[in-house]
């Protein structure tokens, strides 16, 4: 599975989507919401959507910190 996921190929599909995410919509609750779509061909919940908007707030604070403590080294 660690093989498939590094894939160069994999790699450029989940770039390519995530641009694509990016122009979907302005928001981040949109986003989310054409790339749920994408991926499992249905619509998210209320409660999988308030789940996916915290996963994507604590991965923007974390790569955000990330940065700032490479300044700091």
């Amino acid at each position: 599975a660690l093989v498939t996921m590094n894939d160069p190929v994999y790699v450029e599909a989940a770039g390519a989507l995530a641009a694509r995410a990016l122009s979907s919509s302005a928001d981040v609750r949109g986003r989310i919401q054409w790339m749920f779509v994408r991926a499992t061909g249905g619509s998210a919940t209320d409660i999988e959507l308030k789940s996916l908007q915290q996963l994507v707030s604590s991965a923007l604070h974390r790569y955000r910190g990330a940065g700032s403590e490479k300044a700091n080294a």
